[in-house]
Protein backbone atom coordinates (compact mmCIF):
# COMPACT_ATOMS: atom_id res chain seq x y z
CA UNK A 1 0.00 0.00 0.00
CA UNK A 2 1.32 3.33 -1.21
CA UNK A 3 1.09 6.69 0.71
CA UNK A 4 -1.02 9.51 -0.53
CA UNK A 5 1.86 11.03 -2.83
CA UNK A 6 2.38 7.59 -4.17
CA UNK A 7 5.60 6.77 -2.18
CA UNK A 8 5.78 4.02 -0.08
CA UNK A 9 4.73 4.71 3.36
CA UNK A 10 8.49 3.54 4.30
CA UNK A 11 10.35 6.17 1.70
CA UNK A 12 7.97 8.64 3.08
CA UNK A 13 8.76 7.91 6.95
CA UNK A 14 12.66 7.90 6.01
CA UNK A 15 12.16 11.15 4.27
CA UNK A 16 10.75 12.64 6.64
CA UNK A 17 13.60 11.72 9.20
CA UNK A 18 16.16 12.98 7.13
CA UNK A 19 17.57 9.59 6.03
CA UNK A 20 20.24 9.75 3.43
CA UNK A 21 19.12 7.09 1.84
CA UNK A 22 15.56 8.39 1.59
CA UNK A 23 16.98 11.89 0.54
CA UNK A 24 18.94 9.90 -2.13
CA UNK A 25 15.89 8.24 -3.69
CA UNK A 26 13.45 11.29 -3.55
CA UNK A 27 16.38 12.92 -5.37
CA UNK A 28 16.29 10.80 -8.03
CA UNK A 29 12.14 10.35 -8.49
CA UNK A 30 12.52 13.95 -9.07
CA UNK A 31 15.50 15.39 -10.51
CA UNK A 32 14.58 15.02 -14.01
CA UNK A 33 11.55 17.13 -13.85
CA UNK A 34 13.47 19.67 -11.71
CA UNK A 35 16.14 19.62 -13.93
CA UNK A 36 13.35 20.04 -17.05
CA UNK A 37 12.19 23.12 -15.37
CA UNK A 38 15.47 25.22 -14.59
CA UNK A 39 16.31 24.32 -18.18
CA UNK A 40 13.23 25.24 -19.86
CA UNK A 41 12.32 27.94 -18.08
CA UNK A 42 8.82 29.75 -17.39
CA UNK A 43 6.61 33.22 -16.96
CA UNK A 44 6.09 34.75 -13.70
CA UNK A 45 4.46 38.13 -12.69
CA UNK A 46 7.29 40.87 -10.53
CA UNK A 47 6.10 44.60 -10.26
CA UNK A 48 2.88 44.46 -12.58
CA UNK A 49 4.96 42.90 -15.49
CA UNK A 50 5.08 39.70 -16.77
CA UNK A 51 8.67 38.14 -17.07
CA UNK A 52 10.45 35.31 -18.71
CA UNK A 53 13.02 33.23 -17.20
CA UNK A 54 14.05 31.34 -20.65
CA UNK A 55 16.25 28.66 -18.61
CA UNK A 56 19.79 27.93 -17.21
CA UNK A 57 21.42 27.68 -20.74
CA UNK A 58 24.93 26.88 -19.08
CA UNK A 59 25.60 23.31 -16.96
CA UNK A 60 27.22 25.19 -14.64
CA UNK A 61 24.32 27.46 -13.47
CA UNK A 62 21.87 24.75 -14.06
CA UNK A 63 23.71 21.92 -11.09
CA UNK A 64 24.02 25.00 -9.39
CA UNK A 65 20.11 25.81 -9.24
CA UNK A 66 19.31 21.97 -8.94
CA UNK A 67 21.34 20.98 -6.01
CA UNK A 68 20.66 24.55 -4.37
CA UNK A 69 16.88 23.34 -4.85
CA UNK A 70 17.16 20.21 -2.92
CA UNK A 71 19.59 21.61 -0.52
CA UNK A 72 16.39 23.83 0.43
CA UNK A 73 13.67 21.03 -0.33
CA UNK A 74 15.72 18.77 1.84
CA UNK A 75 16.20 21.44 5.48
CA UNK A 76 14.83 19.65 8.25
CA UNK A 77 12.11 22.54 8.32
CA UNK A 78 11.03 22.11 4.44
CA UNK A 79 10.50 18.30 5.11
CA UNK A 80 8.38 19.02 8.14
CA UNK A 81 6.15 20.99 5.93
CA UNK A 82 5.62 18.20 3.14
CA UNK A 83 2.33 16.72 4.05
CA UNK A 84 3.08 13.83 2.42
CA UNK A 85 -0.12 13.87 1.18
CA UNK A 86 0.21 15.56 -2.10
CA UNK A 87 2.43 14.76 -4.42
CA UNK A 88 6.24 16.00 -4.19
CA UNK A 89 6.89 17.20 -7.61
CA UNK A 90 4.68 20.09 -7.60
CA UNK A 91 6.39 20.82 -4.17
CA UNK A 92 9.54 20.92 -5.13
CA UNK A 93 9.19 22.44 -8.13
CA UNK A 94 8.03 25.72 -6.43
CA UNK A 95 10.81 25.66 -4.52
CA UNK A 96 13.01 25.63 -7.61
CA UNK A 97 11.72 28.69 -8.89
CA UNK A 98 11.83 30.58 -5.52
CA UNK A 99 15.85 29.97 -6.34
CA UNK A 100 15.23 31.76 -9.68
CA UNK A 101 13.14 34.22 -8.45
CA UNK A 102 15.54 35.21 -5.38
CA UNK A 103 18.17 35.59 -8.09
CA UNK A 104 15.92 37.56 -10.54
CA UNK A 105 15.01 39.72 -7.22
CA UNK A 106 19.37 39.97 -6.11
CA UNK A 107 19.43 40.68 -10.03
CA UNK A 108 17.38 43.47 -9.70
CA UNK A 109 18.69 45.02 -6.88
CA UNK A 110 22.06 45.33 -7.95
CA UNK A 111 21.03 47.35 -11.39
CA UNK A 112 18.32 49.32 -10.38
CA UNK A 113 16.60 51.95 -12.76
CA UNK A 114 18.23 55.38 -12.91
CA UNK A 115 15.15 56.94 -15.26
CA UNK A 116 15.73 59.00 -18.09
CA UNK A 117 18.65 60.78 -16.65
CA UNK A 118 21.73 59.08 -14.73
CA UNK A 119 22.24 60.33 -11.17
CA UNK A 120 25.96 61.80 -10.99
CA UNK A 121 29.07 60.09 -10.36
CA UNK A 122 29.44 59.45 -6.67
CA UNK A 123 33.15 60.74 -5.31
CA UNK A 124 34.81 56.81 -5.34
CA UNK A 125 33.89 56.47 -8.65
CA UNK A 126 34.48 60.13 -9.60
CA UNK A 127 38.01 59.65 -9.02
CA UNK A 128 39.19 57.34 -11.85
CA UNK A 129 40.56 53.82 -11.85
CA UNK A 130 43.44 52.99 -8.89
CA UNK A 131 46.67 53.65 -10.37
CA UNK A 132 49.09 50.47 -11.04
CA UNK A 133 52.20 50.95 -9.55
CA UNK A 134 55.11 50.87 -12.04
CA UNK A 135 57.52 47.34 -11.87
CA UNK A 136 61.14 48.45 -11.18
Amino acid sequence: MSAPNGWSWALLRAFKAGERSALAAVYELHAPEVTALLAGGFSFESGGAWHRFVGYQGAFDLQDALQETFRLAFEPRARAAYDGIRPYGPYVRTIARNVVLKSFRAGRALFPSLGATPAPLDAASSEGPPELEASP
